[in-house]
């Protein structure tokens, strides 16, 4: 549907009509080239209007009366308003052409700033002097741009590389860091540098003129012009129009680059596209797209061809055959829009209607060309010709097309044809219906807040389709509906417009599963039920506004936020936490007195904890808790790497919190306000202050009881954390003597982090596991401190969250060969530590004057430089020694911190844990420590020789002394191909060589059978067989036999473990052999052959199969050599029969000589 700016103000417009109640995903795009062009579709990924479940489209309907939307391209206003476009600065282009000797009419500029927009942007040479420059407002930015002449008719060709180019994504452009206006060099068309005069830029030598003819003649639609689209053009659609020259036969001569070229003929640019039959003899298969081939070596005219054809037009239009699509609906209900059949080579969803025949059939006839084959399927009901929801599901069925969305496939066309088929199903008769049972779904929006025009359920059984099952009001805001489902489990959930707003879960509701990662509602449906009335997003009955209590377990707690400070425009206000799964509009927030303060009161559950914050519209944008990854105030907690608000729901009356700023702890600050500490029980307390900043600095005393932590004599304790930038030594703490430590330290209003540590650092608290107290981020479990006025924290004990027990148990170190053994401890606590020495020799290294070897570890969180290693000797061997608890410890040695590091393959001899996919050292420590001297990045000495020490391996050194993990051995790989059809060879792709296709094909010995041989490590490697060279032509791997690849699908794997690995013979996408004939002594058997599939049907039988022979055996199917064939002599060569060969055979030869030999 092309949009319109009819009186030219950047407002484009179209008018679409659609049925009542319709609903579906739309999206904008910038001048799409074709009808598969979705680079041009505008980006709204992550803003509110997107739909994330339907490729960030747009949602619109249900439609019950005439509607306009509004919005801007690329955002989600709805009143037709764009945000203030970015900044841009003039940058001018300039190309010389005069060492171009090709022809063209344009030369153009083509950039990432222009959507490589093809010929919207046109060079001008004003001066004739065959250079065309031209000036555009370009974004402060690292840009992507070439040189191009006529649209894409003709482009630069740049490998990676050269000086003034990029490479990303695999294309390799000139680029160019706008930080200013200005005017760039001039260039030479297809060079970095100026023109000289010898061809220093692409002189179109090697272009030539071809001819490209369509006869149009028996085409039977309306059109305008056709045009020629083609890799050589960009497939831009209209940049190369052809001429009528009379009769229906349209022509084109146009320079094209020698090579190898796709092209197709289309109408009205690409209104309508040529579809062409995969195999035809002019035609190459491209990512599932079937081209024409062409080659260019010179000059040529390609000859006049049909419209979809390889061949001229016959004689009274193309041979047409009749093709009859029939189904049968006993299994479905059909919807009001009734059967259609589309996709494919049949065109949209609704691209033919099938007539009613009575008795739940369903069919149409169509007259299609000889030949015409391709993918298609039956819809029920769709809504448009985009309802792809209304599609049979055919997945798992063995007619469904794995490649192309589970559609049917039909073959190629040579007769009258039949496609009968049950809805769904593979064969023409529907099986019996599954026994079904009456199920009601009721939810209650009455206390939703946000805006919606329908409520639907969506489930496993009707495969999450979005719009299919509305639900009707019966009063009071309670939505219902029923459905008739079969005996099964089943997962479902409550959804808003189709898929626009959706309930969500985290799987710990007791109404909840989780499966494969998403927690739905589930229920197991044995007979006719009516399930209980549930609140939206809740598995309780609505009495909570949402907050999952009860009000006899309860507090209302009322949240209120200032909006007066935020600057950006919004329509509404939610505050989202951990008691709605942070929910994008389920708690949405009302402002009714209009004094931009937004507020909503929430029923929970006394005695819970939760996190929470502010967003608006949908998560359009939310607070920043900790910008700069520092907190706000004490109003927060960090844990996981996430800042959120902290409520404690506790008490028994309701709960009102203060009036808050967006992004703050704090109440807005307005324009007059004197600034500073207004609170008079502060130090730093401010008489002249009206308004607090923040900066009110209290007193706060911290308390840790030792008594049962095995304290040496002269040990001292202390507390670290993030106010004193974990320093050590800074705060000491005092003992009053009954092993209670304490220390009071002035700190500002603030969040902080810390914990108790002895010694400085040589001994730390281990909080990990506890709750309540701690939080965890990237590893490091500490208390939290949220210090809002004067107070003392509560008396804990050493490694708790409550105070000591009082059971006389001390723990500690109770090895006495440790650094830190505690003879006072009576239960040893896993603190141990142990002096390890670690060595490293960095003779094979440069290093500069000042460059420092560090060591890195898990032991001191990776800290860069907190380790250093010292070269005493001045001999490059580093060293250093340190005590570090027991336990696994992983670790490399550096330079500089970070500035270099060493670098392991996973699974090399020195990579400690190999499952973790870090290549890292490391050590099991129990006792005082010396590791081996190594080589820096080596896992051996510097003097070793290293290599592959099994002499079974293919790279075996008889040189080598110590193995180095780089053993190879022979992998065969075999797939059996007999169920497929091969036309472009058969290919092995895999981990071992980059998953790059088309570079590695197999070879058949006979028999379907294709095989690789290829030297292979040991270790894991993952891998699958290609039917052609091309992605598309994969095999689709059963997950029984696959390895999860990530990307929603499976690989094959196998381990090499020290020895040549013959693999099974597989049937292509199939985790076993090929099923076929198993008997030997049938004609029929495949020796590679699994299971036997019953196709075994004549005896072999053995003996003369000539009919010449003596002894032919009419019976016979499989020649065994014993053949005899009479009126043989033992002088074949005595013609003449007199005994010997002699001048008389020699003419009765010659004589007969050039005659024809009679039957």
């Amino acid at each position: 549907n092309m949009m319109s700016d009819d009186d030219g103000d950047g407002v484009y417009t179209v008018v679409i009509p659609v049925p009542d109640g319709f609903t579906g995903h739309f999206t904008i795009l910038n001048n799409p080239a074709d009808g598969g062009d979705w680079n041009s579709k505008e980006n709204i990924e992550g803003q509110d209007c997107a739909d994330p479940e339907n490729f960030n489209d747009r949602n619109i309907g249900p439609i019950t009366g005439t509607t306009e939307i509004n919005t801007c391209f690329g955002e989600c206003t709805t009143d037709g308003s764009c945000s203030t476009p970015e900044p841009t600065v003039d940058v001018t282009f300039k190309v010389d052409m005069s060492d171009y000797s090709g022809g063209y009419s344009q030369v153009n500029l083509n950039g990432s700033f222009a959507g490589w927009c093809g010929s919207c942007i046109v060079m001008s040479d004003e001066n004739s002097d065959n250079i065309y420059e031209v000036t555009v407002g370009v974004p402060l930015d690292t840009i992507e741009y070439k040189f191009t002449l006529d649209g894409w008719t003709t482009q630069e060709e740049f490998v990676s590389g050269e000086s003034c180019t990029s490479t990303i994504d695999g294309f390799t452009n000139r680029s160019f860091i706008v930080t200013e206006a200005a005017t760039l060099p001039v260039v030479c068309f297809n060079s970095c540098d100026e023109c000289d005069g010898s061809g220093g830029g692409d002189n179109g030598s090697d272009a030539y003129d071809v001819t490209f003819r369509v006869d149009l003649s028996q085409y039977e639609g309306d059109f305008g012009t056709a045009y020629v689209n083609s890799s050589f053009n960009g497939w831009c659609g209209g940049c190369n129009p052809m001429t009528e020259v009379g009769d229906g036969i349209w022509e084109l001569t146009i320079p094209v680059a020698a090579g190898d070229h796709m092209y197709k003929f289309t109408l009205d640019e690409w209104a309508v596209q040529e579809s062409l039959i995969s195999g035809s003899p002019c035609t190459v298969l491209d990512n599932g797209n079937v081209n024409r081939a062409l080659t260019v070596d010179g000059d040529a005219d390609l000859g006049l061809v049909c419209w979809n054809s390889c061949s001229e037009c016959l004689e009274g239009g193309p041979i047409t055959h009749p093709v009859t699509f029939s189904v049968n609906t006993d299994n479905v209900t059909v919807g009001p829009n009734g059967m259609y059949i589309g996709g494919g080579f049949l065109g949209d969803a609704m691209a033919h209607a099938l007539t009613d025949n009575g008795d739940n059939n369903w069919s149409i006839t169509l007259d299609l060309n000889e030949g015409v084959s391709g993918n298609w399927v039956f819809l029920n009901s769709p809504d448009d010709g985009g309802d792809w929801n209304a599609k049979e599901d055919l997945a798992g069925e063995d007619c469904a097309d794995t490649d192309n969305w589970n559609d049917r496939f039909l073959e190629p066309v040579f007769e009258p044809t039949t496609q009968e088929f049950c809805f769904g199903q593979c064969a023409a008769e529907c099986t019996e219906p599954a026994v079904t049972y009456g199920v009601t779904f009721s939810v209650d929006m009455s206390q939703y807040e946000g805006t919606y025009g329908g409520v639907f359920v969506n489930g496993t059984f009707n495969g999450w389709c979005g719009s299919c099952n509305p639900m009707t009001d019966t009063g009071d805001g309670v939505y219902s509906v029923t459905i008739d489902l079969p005996a099964d489990t089943i997962e479902y959930k409550f959804t808003l417009d189709g898929w626009t707003s959706q309930e969500e879960f985290d799987g710990s509701e007791s109404c909840t599963s989780t499966i494969d990662g998403f927690s739905n509602r589930s229920y197991v449906v044995t007979e006719d039920a009516t399930l209980p009335v549930s609140c939206y997003n809740s598995c309780d009955a609505c009495d909570d506004n949402g907050g999952g209590g009860t009000p006899a377990d309860s507090l209302a707690v009322s949240f209120s936020v200032d909006m007066n400070s935020y600057s950006s425009e919004f329509v509404f206000v939610n505050v989202a936490g951990t008691w709605n799964n942070f929910c994008a509009d389920c708690n949405q927030m009302t402002d009714e007195d209009e004094d931009g303060v937004w507020s909503t009161t929430i029923t929970l559950p006394v005695g819970e904890n939760y996190r929470f914050k502010y967003q608006v519209d949908s998560w359009t944008d939310q607070e920043e808790l900790a910008p700069g990854d520092n907190p706000v105030g004490p109003c927060v907690v960090k844990e996981g790497g996430f800042t959120n608000r902290d409520l404690d729901v506790v008490g028994s009356d309701p709960i009102v919190m203060d009036v808050v700023c967006w992004g703050s702890c704090l109440a807005c600050i307005g324009d007059d306000a004197t600034l500073g500490c207004n609170d008079s029980s502060a130090s730093n307390y401010d008489e002249a202050a009206t308004a607090n900043d923040g900066s009110c600095i209290y007193d706060v005393t911290l308390s840790v009881n030792i008594s049962e932590y095995a304290l040496s004599e002269g040990d001292s304790v202390y507390v670290n954390g993030e106010f004193n930038s974990w320093c050590g030594g800074c705060n000491p703490m005092t003992d009053d003597g009954n092993g209670v430590w304490s220390v009071t330290i002035p700190l500002a209003y603030d969040y902080y982090e810390y914990k108790f540590t002895v010694n400085e650092w040589t001994a730390q608290e281990d909080l990990a596991g506890l709750n309540g107290c701690v939080t965890e981020n990237f590893g490091f479990t500490n208390r939290v401190l949220q210090l809002f006025g004067n107070q003392s924290e509560p008396l804990v004990c050493w490694n708790s969250c409550s105070d000591c027990e009082g059971t006389g148990e001390i723990s500690g170190c109770t090895d006495s060969a440790a650094v830190n053994y505690a003879a006072t401890a009576t239960v040893d606590d896993g603190s141990c530590q142990y002096n390890v020495t670690f060595q490293v020799d960095m003779s094979n290294e440069t290093l500069a004057d000042g460059d420092i070897v560090y060591v890195n570890g898990s032991f001191n969180g990776w800290c860069g430089a907190c380790n250093p290693m010292t070269n005493d000797g001045q001999d490059n061997l580093w060293s250093l020694t340190i005590p570090l608890t027991a336990g696994d410890h992983e670790y490399k040695f550096t330079i500089n911190g970070w500035d270099a590091q060493e670098t392991f393959p996973i699974g090399a001899p020195c990579d400690f844990i190999p499952s973790d996919g870090f290549g890292n050292r490391g050590f099991s420590l129990s006792a005082d420590l010396v590791l081996d001297l190594v080589c820096y990045n080596s896992c051996f000495a510097c003097d070793v020789n290293t290599g592959c020490t099994d002499s079974g391996a293919q790279n075996y050194d008889a040189d080598a002394a110590v193995d180095d993990g780089s053993c190879a051995y022979l992998v065969t790989f075999r797939v059996d191909m007999g169920q497929q059809m091969v036309s472009n060879g058969v290919y092995l792709v895999g981990s071992f060589q980059g998953w790059s296709n088309g570079s590695t094909e197999m070879s058949s010995p006979g028999l379907d059978l294709y095989t690789y041989t290829v030297q292979l490590s040991n270790g894991p490697h993952e891998y699958k067989f290609m039917n052609g060279p091309d992605w598309g032509g994969d095999e689709s791997i059963p997950s029984d036999c696959g390895i999860d690849n990530g990307q929603g699908g499976f690989n094959r794997g196998l381990v090499v473990s020290g020895s040549d690995v013959l693999l099974d013979i597989v049937c292509f996408e199939s985790c076993s052999a090929c099923a076929g004939c198993t008997d030997p002594f049938m004609i029929e058997f495949n020796p590679f052959a699994g299971e036997d599939d019953g196709s075994c049907a004549n005896a072999r039988v053995e003996g003369c199969a000539y009919d010449d022979a003596d002894n032919y055996n009419p019976a016979a199917n499989v020649d065994d050599g014993t053949c005899i064939f009479s009126g043989t002599s033992s002088c074949p060569t005595d013609i003449d029969g007199d005994g010997s060969t002699a001048v008389g055979d020699l003419l009765i030869i010659l004589g007969a000589f050039g005659q024809p030999c009679a039957d």
